[in-house]
């Protein structure tokens, strides 16, 4: 199937689903500190199918010589760790603002 997509889908592909499963891996660190079993779960759920769908498609691009998937996978990877971080330290911010009234 991979063979069919163009080498601008793929990295398209990958790119989002790095963000996701780093976004997501993000969530599922703070959901385990905090016990959340439900949650921790889902999350876990969602960074499994990521995981398996980006590292296919990165694998790939490694053996076909393809830079643009591995590009996508980099990039999204970074901007993955970056909205994550963005996210949670907005709440931890808010939390800590929520405390002081």
């Amino acid at each position: 199937m991979l063979e069919k997509l163009s080498p601008i889908e793929l990295t398209i592909i990958v790119f989002f689903t790095q963000i996701i499963f780093v976004w997501l891996r993000t969530l599922n660190v703070v959901y385990i500190s905090k016990l959340l079993i439900l949650p921790s779960i889902l999350t876990g759920i969602g960074i499994g199918f990521a995981w398996l769908v980006s590292i296919t498609i990165g694998v790939n691009a490694l053996m076909d010589y393809q830079p643009l998937p591995l590009i996508g996978h980099l990039l999204g990877g970074v901007i993955g760790t970056y909205v994550g971080l963005v996210i949670e330290k907005k709440k931890v911010a808010k939390k800590l603002l929520e405390k002081k009234d």
